[in-house]
């Protein structure tokens, strides 16, 4: 690298063309306000754009209402977009979720309308500060308000927004078609009409001098659309949000600059530059073919010199350096012992361990040498790591009938010295029997030692065997026992670390119980948790059942996600509280009684403890629970076997109904009676409407046919019904409850009061 030193320019905040000398000259972007991406190798330079989605669920990327919400939507393929183009932003917002890889950040709102969106757009923008936005909303005004309302609303909305960020540029997209069948002809008429008075919209407030811009999405169509049964046709599916990615980048293309290697209109470009300094922020800096000096100041910074030999100062934050081709060297403030230095196959990883860390933790690869206040020094000049021993566990457990058995591993699998990547071995040097302070027995090749209940045989390769002394471990009846040795590992250097060894010397398990014949532990997604061992149950998507033999001794288990269609099936009733429920624990799990006085327990994941799980009832000989919080407050519902459930005579007092029909199990043929004008059914999943006009009609047998049974609804007189009302649908904690009441009645959606 030339010792000629040329010109320093400094970046302003408008887009700038710097042109070096014949010297080594310098472009320092000490006073940037955003991340600095940076690449001498294609002479241009962006900051960092700070981009807002915001919306409803599909800007949460929402596919399937119930079954697909963690796409990240439009948004995953719009940042790979992006990432082909080599072009980074960063998404903003309150909200959080999606696919890993991706920026999580957004503010979709699920279910929010427009005039939601409005009520928190200040506080959004005030928190995120957006150089641009991307607004698509309005599809929850659709179910209900006219498209005049929508478009005066969303004339607010924009007029919010823009006074709010009024430097930023706010992209406004019509909003998807819905599925007519899942949903009403007049609302789709209604999303068209709206999406045609946009244009104008936008035009007029563009013109009144607002940085808004109209993205026209009118070629999505209803193949774009997610279909039954994993949506309500609200929602795009994958080739939809395809479209909505596409789209957006266009309008960022046309608006932004985007193009290949940049975005934004703060662009510098470069001619015969040599070194970068960045900014404050996390910073990607790149380097040419020639030999560059790269300095990310402060921020979690990237450089990467490609090829040369280059200078790499991380600075403060912790970053990462990749020197690339040739002879690089990465610079620290520091002396080498003011750092702790690891090395993997990773590459070198250096922490600052002075007050405040300066330099913070920086990962390094490609890099040939590293100077230090104190010197320069290559790889093998690093100072040795010491090896990490790990806690290791057998089980010596016999096979039903069957003497105790031998067991082998290796105590060295999950031992680790970050210097192996170089050559470093470490070897299994001493132990000893018990874990209390001893003195290591030394191992020149295989050492046997007497434990408690068996020999341990052991090498330094860290290889072992463990047999069982048949005599000593018949003292353990039908109980366990355990053996524990400690071991100590050294590598080439002679640094030193210790572990444990904990043998289990266990009785065989009893004959496995016979299963039961039910069709609930039949059907497919059955997940049985009556095996000894501590186990975590996770089930396949879609309604499962997780049993429990309460013959047994289960251990204590963990129910990974126990979704709202899932059900747990025990051998015999659980304890419950006064009104039925089983409550956890303080410590979050339910407590079996098992034989001989075990004490076994499952923890499960996913449900509000304080509401616990409920009591379905009893059958085929198996107590049924389900998720408590489902059965919404004060609710009469609708359980296994034959129900009647009963109003009051007068028609005074408000009574809630409720099948769980989402449950894909048979709760028999029920009976409401006396349904009367104050009283609403509730159900967790759509009653068929042929015609959509919200009369749900029996049909003239008057019975309704539900997906977990048969209901008669009579009347006050006791009459049977043949209609009811739909009132409509809210969503709470992951359920959807469908609301009917009596034709004409005042009952609705008003009386419904979740679990």
């Amino acid at each position: 690298m030339s010792s000629v030193t040329g010109t320093t320019y400094d970046d302003t905040a408008a887009p700038d063309l710097f042109v070096g000398t014949d010297a080594i000259d310098t472009v320092r972007y000490a006073a940037a306000t955003r991340a600095v991406y940076a690449d001498l190798s294609t002479g241009s330079a962006y900051k960092l754009l700070r981009i807002l989605p915001f919306g409803d669920s599909i800007t949460y990327g929402v596919i399937g209402s119930t079954t697909d919400t963690e796409s990240g939507g439009y948004r995953t393929l719009l940042q790979d977009r992006l990432t082909l183009a080599d072009v980074v932003v960063d998404m903003v917002g309150s909200a959080r979720n999606g696919p890993a890889g991706i920026d999580p950040d957004h503010e979709g709102h699920r279910g929010f309308t427009l005039n939601q969106l409005d009520a928190i757009d200040a506080g959004a923008i005030a928190a995120a500060r957006p150089d641009a936005i991307l607004l698509m909303a309005g599809t929850n005004d659709s179910a209900k308000d006219t498209s005049t309302t929508m478009i005066a609303d969303l004339r607010a909305l924009i007029v919010s927004i823009t006074k709010a960020a009024p430097d930023a540029t706010l992209f406004v997209a019509s909003i998807p078609p819905v599925r007519v069948g899942q949903q009403a002809q007049v609302r789709a008429d209604r999303v068209d009409a709206y999406n045609d008075k946009m244009p104008a919209l936008i035009a007029e407030l563009a013109a009144s001098g607002r940085k808004v811009v109209f993205v026209d999405m009118r070629d999505l169509d209803v193949t774009h659309i997610s279909a039954p049964p994993v949506d309500s046709g609200l929602h795009p599916n994958a080739g939809g949000y395809a479209v909505i990615a596409d789209h957006w980048y266009d309008a960022l293309e046309a608006r932004l600059g985007l193009h290949a290697g940049a975005i934004g209109q703060d662009q510098d470009r470069f001619v015969s530059i040599e070194n970068l300094d960045g900014s404050a922020f996390a910073d990607r800096l790149t380097g040419d073919a020639g030999a560059n000096r790269l300095d990310g100041l402060g921020g979690d910074d990237r450089l990467n010199g490609t090829a040369g030999d280059d200078m790499l100062i991380g600075g403060g934050g912790n970053d990462v350096l990749d020197g690339g081709d040739g002879i690089d060297t990465a610079s620290f403030s520091g002396a080498w012992t003011d750092y702790a230095i690891t090395i993997d196959a990773a590459g070198v990883h250096i922490a600052d361990r002075r007050d405040g860390s300066p330099d913070g933790t920086d990962h390094v690869v490609a890099t040939e040498r590293f100077a230090f206040a104190n010197g320069m020094f290559a790889i093998d000049r690093i100072a040795n790591d010491v090896p990490f021993a790990t806690n290791d566990i057998g089980l010596a457990k016999p096979a039903a009938g069957t003497p105790a058995l031998d067991t082998t591993g290796n105590l060295l699998a999950n031992d680790t010295d970050a210097d192996l990547a170089l050559g470093d071995l470490i070897r299994v040097t001493g132990v000893h029997a018990g874990t209390a302070a001893a003195t290591f027995v030394g191992i020149v090749d295989t050492l046997t030692l007497d434990g408690s209940y068996g020999t341990l045989t052991i090498a330094t390769d860290g290889s072992y065997r463990y047999v069982v002394d048949a005599d000593r471990a018949a003292a353990l009846g039908t109980g366990e026992g355990q053996d524990l040795f400690a071991y100590r590992i050294a590598d080439v250097s002679g640094s030193v670390a210790t572990a444990t060894l904990a043998i289990t010397i266990a009785p065989a398990d009893a004959p496995a119980p016979v299963p039961p014949s039910s069709i609930l532990y039949t059907r497919a997604g059955t997940i049985d948790g009556s095996s000894f061992t501590s186990d975590v149950l996770t089930g396949p998507a879609g309604a499962n059942s997780f049993y429990f033999d309460l013959s047994v001794a289960s251990g204590h288990d963990r129910i990974q996600r126990f979704e709202t269609v899932d059900v747990l099936l025990t051998s015999a009733p659980l304890a419950t509280a006064p009104d039925g429920r089983v409550v956890p624990t303080g410590d979050g799990s339910i407590d079996f009684d098992g034989p001989g006085g075990s004490a076994d327990s499952v923890t499960i994941g996913g449900i509000d403890p304080a509401a616990g799980l409920r009591s379905l009832g009893i059958v085929d000989g198996l107590s049924v629970y389900a998720a408590g919080a489902v059965r919404p407050s004060g609710a009469i519902e609708g359980t296994l076997g034959a129900d009647r459930m009963i109003g009051d005579t007068a028609d005074t007092t408000r009574q809630v109904y409720f099948v769980d029909t989402a449950l894909e199990i048979g709760l028999g043929n029920d009976r409401i009676e006396r349904f009367g004008r104050h009283d609403i059914l509730v159900t967790t999943t759509a009653l068929p409407d042929g015609n959509a006009d919200r009369i749900i009609d029996f049909g003239s047998d008057k019975i309704l046919n539900l997906p977990t049974g048969n209901l008669v609804v009579t009347s006050i007189k006791n009459a049977a019904l043949q209609k009811i009302e739909y009132d409509g649908t809210v969503e709470h904690g992951g359920v959807h409850y469908y609301v009917y009441s009596l034709i004409g009645s005042a009952a609705g959606l008003a009386d419904l009061q979740p679990g």
